[in-house]
């Protein structure tokens, strides 16, 4: 009889932590959604919310023609009522752990992007590890509603680019909301995000037609980086500043270089294997002094010159080239930083709060001031390590 009590009290106590499915969501019953375009338009925010079509995407004969994606565009005066408000057109409720991109309109950036992070990270709906990127001369409704080759779902495909060119070219910034918001965040800093944009006819973006030629009508291409103060936008990096911003930040895992060829005409590129950089900030004579070292390995890609890359002297002056190269690069992005946005987005701030915070403490209200007049030396290493399969150039017969 004790044994029996006992067990029922025991089944009893463990049916109590069996919850159930009390909040089970059926997948025919969510719209999940890939990609957002937040444009800003007067004192409303327009937002252009990406789904994905299962049907399209599952490629059954039933999906036939249907695009892989549909769009909903809904204003409202916050992010929160927008998502509230989409309930008047979707048949089915967002779902939102999917997002892979969230595509920020001009002008909404220049407006400031703080309400929209505010959103973003306070719903629970969001996981953070989705991209933040600006679109450049277009709206961020045009982006969500552009059409792509290879990837069915544009969002995947923006995503997809942007892990790709930053392994392999990293002329831009792969950015997530946690990051977005810890620099925002952190003293002496200043945020950098990723431009897209739109190349060739925008009429032609949303329309099947668009994926089903050899070259596409129009194509979705990163172009630079947008520059932060703050939560605003005030400017833009192009490719080879955005490219040397990424050096000055340790941020290139590997990308390539064509640098004039020593001593003759034509070009040699090389390719970058790694790229270590380290930026020092200081206090010298009651002055703020910074230091960038950037050390390189490379090897030889292509050569369109007559050399002789057996000798250790070619080699050596191969090194120097791409030094002088490197070093004007990342000497016309600080003197950008400096003489034209007036901010610090490379992060100096942070080297000398870390170097001397009692100092920074006096210069922290007025660092931009500062920045400007500040003492930055640029230093690169370049080592060739390897010339591929073969040492000696061709040579065309005449």
């Amino acid at each position: 009889m004790k044994i029996w009590f006992k067990t029922c009290c025991c089944i009893c106590c463990v049916s109590l932590l069996l919850t159930g499915c009390w909040n089970k969501r059926e997948l025919n019953e969510l719209a999940i959604v890939a990609g957002l375009g937040i444009d800003k338009i007067d004192d409303q925010y327009s937002v252009t919310i990406q789904v994905i079509n299962p049907s399209a995407v599952a490629g059954s004969k039933t999906g036939g023609s249907l695009a892989p994606v549909a769009t909903y565009t809904i204003k409202g005066k916050s992010l929160f009522e927008v998502f509230r408000r989409v309930t008047l057109v979707s048949p089915r409720r967002l779902y939102a752990s999917h997002l892979r991109v969230v595509v920020i309109g001009e002008e909404a950036a220049r407006a400031g992007i703080g309400h929209m992070l505010d959103y973003l990270s306070r719903n629970y709906l969001f996981r953070t590890d989705f991209y933040i990127l600006v679109s450049k001369q277009t709206q961020a409704a045009d982006i969500m509603r552009t059409l792509t080759i290879l990837e069915k779902i544009p969002s995947n495909k923006l995503y997809a680019s942007l892990e790709a060119t930053s392994r392999a070219w990293g002329a831009t910034a792969k950015v997530t909301l946690d990051e977005l918001i810890n620099e925002i965040g952190t003293v002496g800093k200043d945020p950098v995000l990723g431009i897209i944009r739109i190349v060739g006819d925008k009429e032609m973006a949303g329309l099947q037609e668009n994926t089903q030629k050899i070259q596409g009508n129009v194509l979705l291409q990163y172009d630079g980086m947008a520059v932060f103060h703050n939560d605003k936008l005030i400017g833009w990096l192009n490719e080879e500043e955005g490219k040397a911003y990424s050096y000055i930040t340790d941020s290139i895992r590997s990308t390539v270089e064509v640098v004039p060829c020593p001593q003759s005409e034509g070009t040699i590129t090389l390719k970058v294997l790694s790229a270590k950089s380290k930026i020092k900030g200081f206090v010298m004579n009651n002055q703020p002094v910074g230091a960038i070292e950037v050390k390189v390995q490379a090897d030889v890609g292509e050569v369109s010159c007559s050399l002789d890359l057996t000798q250790e002297a070619t080699i050596q002056q191969l090194e120097k080239e791409m030094e002088k190269y490197l070093k004007e690069q990342l000497e016309h992005t600080v003197q950008k930083a400096q003489e034209t946005f007036h901010i610090d987005f490379l992060g100096m701030g942070s080297t000398i709060h870390r170097a001397n915070p009692k100092q920074w403490k006096l210069w922290k209200e007025n660092w931009d001031h500062h920045f400007e007049q500040m003492q930055i030396s640029v230093h690169v290493d370049v080592q060739l390590r390897g010339m591929g399969r073969t040492t000696n150039t061709y040579e065309v017969k005449q």
